[in-house]
């Protein structure tokens, strides 16, 4: 594998159209409250909202990494910077 096949191969998973990702934003983060608490740990900024973090912990998206919040998966975290807001 080269750097241009792993550059295409990322490419194609961080696309507009990724199922699991845009039912994560879209469906299970529907609710203002999820989503002020990802945009928080996007920003690298302790969530306010207990439940809002509560839930997303126990669905196993975010992690607490020492004394901050990360989402679990990068690839995530990298496409939700990209069309959270519909870019």
């Amino acid at each position: 594998m080269t750097m241009a096949d792993l550059d295409e191969s990322l490419g194609q998973v961080l696309a507009r159209e990724t199922p699991p990702m845009e039912r994560f934003w879209h469906e299970f983060c529907r609710e203002p409250a999820c989503r002020d608490c990802v945009e928080q740990v996007l920003a690298g900024e302790p969530p306010t909202d207990r439940a809002a973090l509560r839930r997303l912990l126990d669905n196993g998206y975010v992690v607490a990494d020492g004394a901050r919040v990360r989402l679990r998966v990068p690839l995530f975290e990298d496409w939700l910077r990209r069309y959270r807001d519909g870019a």
